[in-house]
């Protein structure tokens, strides 16, 4: 940690010549920000490596500043996850930020969406293609996939890991940083990127709700699996849900699965996943062929939580992703606005003639009513999906389409 604080200069040196010899797509503009005075100089500090830490990232890197980043887990420990989904939003924000063909590479493109009842029976199949009005597609892949496409324009940053913020406190347009490590460290800009728990949301609401339970606990997992469908198939119990999405050329799956349960609680690893095979041994389609497939060990379990109330952080410290809005996956928005907000800033880090405070204030201008938005029709979505009167439901489905169509026109018909 000391080393890399003080050899900041050095790493800077490394990062332009990564620059130049990655031939990183450069954003519109980024030759008149270079070029205005005391911007390559801003200190800046990340908290937080996963999508969030990562998109910030490439997004200071590619306007020429060299971020210290700190993630509170160790490197080994970092989950992979298991798959994503990114509905054109998030596919749009991507291409704006230069991401366009490595995208293309390694997702799968989806072109329609089914819901079914338990037992397979198919209730309606629609097309996404016509969602967005620029005809940007759905697309889907692993979510490792994703973060090491993010990080490949930025591998030559450092990341001090198991490095967490104790105190923040703000000064003269300045933020004076003290890290676990006893160190403390001035910066012109902090960002928390940190997820849902953030600690540096934490640090600046100390009275502010902890994320709220939404009585839903939840299994993912990724299989392989020969002629599987070709599209997503959303499949609703009574108070259950199985979601099986392609997101790999090579058959690969991401299945995803809940349970309505009021008491936020959950068992050893073993137990639950021998739970999951127990609930969902009743379905049919292609979930008897998935079950046989899974490895109990791969599965990781989690809760669904949204933050009590979004919000964007205070003076030089900013909150982006999760850590700022964090919703249920109902319309698959957690990764699509963390992209989005890294747009956002972007665009707005471009504008010339502005200072550091009109940019943070015109990006949470921007993006404070659509994001408001899309948290409450992502929760609104994920109840609707496992409300218990089935067939009344069903009945809407085959009438109306998918349950989450209506809010993925809704959210699409404007660019962030």
């Amino acid at each position: 940690m000391k080393y890399f604080f003080k050899k900041a200069g050095f790493w800077k040196t490394i990062v332009f010549l990564s620059l130049v010899s990655h031939h990183i797509t450069a954003f519109e503009g980024e030759e008149e920000w270079q070029e205005r005075e005391g911007f390559q100089s801003m200190r800046v500090l990340i908290s937080g490596y996963g999508i969030a830490g990562k998109t910030m990232a490439n997004v200071f890197f590619r306007a020429g500043i060299c971020p210290d980043i700190i993630e509170r887990d160790q490197k080994e420990s970092l989950k992979e996850g298991t798959g994503i989904a990114l509905p054109a939003n998030a596919v749009w924000a991507l291409r704006k930020l230069g991401f366009e063909k490595e995208l293309n590479e390694r997702a799968m493109r989806i072109n329609n969406m089914s819901f079914s009842k338990p037992d397979g029976e198919i209730l309606t199949t629609r097309s996404v293609s016509d969602i967005h009005p620029e005809g940007i597609p759905f697309m889907a892949l692993h979510r490792k996939s994703l973060s090491e496409m993010l990080e490949f324009p930025i591998s030559h940053l450092p990341v001090s890991y198991k490095t967490t913020v104790t105190k923040l406190e703000e000064k003269e347009r300045e933020v004076v940083v003290t890290f676990n490590t006893g160190i403390t460290k001035t910066y012109d800009l902090v960002i928390g990127a940190d997820g849902i728990h953030s600690q540096i949301r934490s640090l600046l609401y100390p009275q502010a709700l902890h994320p709220i339970y939404q009585g839903i606990f939840t299994w993912r997992t990724v299989v392989d699996l020969e002629e599987g469908p070709q599209n997503p198939v959303y499949m609703m119990g009574a108070n259950t849900f199985f979601l099986i999405y392609p997101i790999g050329k090579e058959g690969e799956y991401y299945i995803y699965a809940h349970q309505m349960r009021e008491k936020r609680e959950r068992e050893t690893p073993e137990k639950e996943a021998a739970t999951f095979l127990e609930i969902f041994r009743t379905y049919g389609g292609d979930v008897p062929r998935i079950l046989k497939k899974i490895h109990p060990q791969d599965i990781v379990t989690g809760f669904i939580e949204n933050v009590s109330e979004v919000l964007w952080g205070e003076g030089r410290v900013v909150l982006m992703g999760d850590a700022a809005h964090a919703c249920a996956p109902g319309l698959q928005q957690g990764g699509a606005q963390t992209i989005e907000d890294g747009f956002v800033w972007s665009e707005e880090f471009q504008r010339a003639g502005m200072s550091l405070d009109d940019i943070i204030r015109n990006f949470k201008a921007r993006r404070q009513m659509r994001v408001q938005k899309v948290v409450e029709a992502s929760n609104m979505r994920m109840k609707l999906m496992s409300q218990e009167d089935m067939e009344t439901r069903y009945h809407a489905i085959r009438e109306n389409g998918p349950l989450n169509r209506p809010g993925f026109i809704t959210i699409m018909q404007s660019n962030p």
